[in-house]
């Protein structure tokens, strides 16, 4: 060439003329070589696919995507080369950051906030927060904030942003934190591309990880809220989630009623139905984050009903024993519903937790008197009923009555028979001699 192209910025600043000497073919491939060398943000990238697009055609478009591709993957970016070549890189990298489960929410708060005064979104209207979601409102805010951005760009009526948005996860899903997870998954409930495929791609990626699918559930169920009572949403993929998490008619119209009372619960409707078809982690941090961050019993009984016994551990089944202690502690006489909790939780325990796993957990001392205390203190027909089928199906005779003989603790009957006299007609005499009372007591 008699005028050597040397660096990407002569190339751009004397296009049209280079075009003319040296044609369109030799030249648009070296915008794409030295592109390859810019960072995968940098503005420049933007000023690029505009001159490829309009001087080299849709081929050279693809190769600079494909170039781009490889630099992301060798940042550990989510972001895909075909959300730089829509929404530009600036909106890339604000996505980028979202997805980043290193950057904390409130420095993640302030790269939106930017994207946000330079494009003039405000005036946002967020629904009134109560109980457990209180907690979060920071993140739903700045949710609500990323939501109106990607809006005001045209984000969510590109047919292709939802499924390239969606392939993200996969990148940062299993180290999302609750707060990280409403802000990353809200954009998917408003954008017209959004179908199943798309959230089973999302899912698949956070399906191991309890916090995010908390997340996830608290955006949908706070997305369909504001789309039922018409606060500022366009559109939700109503349709798509019903799909997705199977509700039948009659599931689908009591989401809509709670959607349109604003009753917050139906996040934990839509949070249980994730874990019963998708969830895969450890029942331990199901556990521990019901207890600990679920203040409604009944949410929190329907979420751990949601799940699969069948892979718990010893520790599992006495978390839940605490769990059940606790909840009888905190709702006996005052919550109607209470009996049938633990009655359910029991009955599902001995159902598909694995039977040596059951019994090494019932030979356990502390296990024993959990079970003891229970019994002792909250006399009920269906709790009786269903300690004694955990009991009768998977402890022997012998090792029950060795266990009751080495033990101190014992029921105790007097206190009992004063609130139930006929407690022994709900348990079988190996139960009851397991429980520490001799056979003719």
């Amino acid at each position: 060439m008699s005028k050597p192209i040397n660096n990407l910025d002569r190339i751009l600043s004397d296009l049209d003329m280079l075009i003319k000497e040296k044609g369109r073919r030799p030249v648009c491939e070296k915008i794409v070589e030295y592109a390859g060398f810019l960072e995968p943000y940098d503005p420049k990238i933007d000023h690029v696919f505009e001159l490829l697009d309009k001087h080299c055609g849709r081929t050279y478009t693809i190769k600079l995507k494909q170039t781009l591709k490889v630099r992301l993957m060798a940042r550990g970016s989510p972001v895909s080369p075909e959300i730089i070549g829509i929404l530009g890189t600036r909106t890339a990298y604000m996505i980028h950051e979202v997805f980043n489960p290193k950057l904390p929410l409130r420095l993640t708060r302030n790269i939106i906030d930017k994207m946000a005064a330079e494009y003039d979104v405000g005036g946002l209207k967020i629904l009134e927060l109560r109980g457990d979601l209180e907690q979060f409102r920071e993140a739903i805010e700045v949710a609500e904030k990323y939501v109106a951005v990607l809006e005001r760009l045209g984000a969510f009526e590109f047919s292709l942003f939802a499924p390239e948005y969606a392939k993200s996860f996969k990148y940062s899903g299993e180290k999302m934190s609750v707060e990280k997870a409403i802000v990353a998954s809200m954009p998917l409930f408003y954008s017209v591309g959004s179908n199943v495929s798309v959230f089973e791609d999302a899912i698949e990626a956070i399906r191991r990880n309890f916090d995010a699918i908390y997340g996830f559930s608290i955006a949908s169920g706070y997305a369909l809220m504001k789309y039922i009572n018409l606060m500022q949403v366009k559109y939700f993929a109503w349709n798509v989630l019903l799909k997705l998490l199977h509700f039948s008619d009659r599931d689908a119209l009591q989401l809509y009623q709670k959607a349109k009372n604003q009753d917050l619960s139906l996040i934990y409707d839509i949070l249980s139905k994730i874990v019963a078809f998708y969830y895969s982690g450890s029942v331990s941090k199901l556990i521990y984050a019901v207890t600990k961050g679920i203040t409604s019993v009944e949410s929190a009984v329907k979420i751990l009903l949601s799940t699969s016994y069948t892979t718990s551990s010893m520790v599992n089944i006495v978390e839940l024993l605490d769990f059940m202690l606790s909840v009888l502690k905190i709702y006996w006489g005052k919550n109607p519903e209470v009996e049938a909790y633990v009655f359910e939780i029991l009955n599902k325990i001995s159902s598909e937790a694995r039977p040596a796993i059951l019994r090494r957990v019932l030979e356990m001392e502390k296990a024993r008197e959990k079970i003891i205390e229970i019994v002792n203190n909250y006399p009920s027909t269906l709790i009786y009923c269903a300690i004694n089928r955990l009991i009768k199906a998977y402890i022997p005779y012998e090792v029950s009555r060795k266990i009751s003989e080495a033990s101190k603790i014992r029921l105790n009957t007097k206190q009992i028979e004063k609130c139930m006299p006929n407690w022994k007609d709900f348990l079988d005499t190996k139960t009851i001699v397991y429980l520490g009372v001799q056979e003719n007591g």
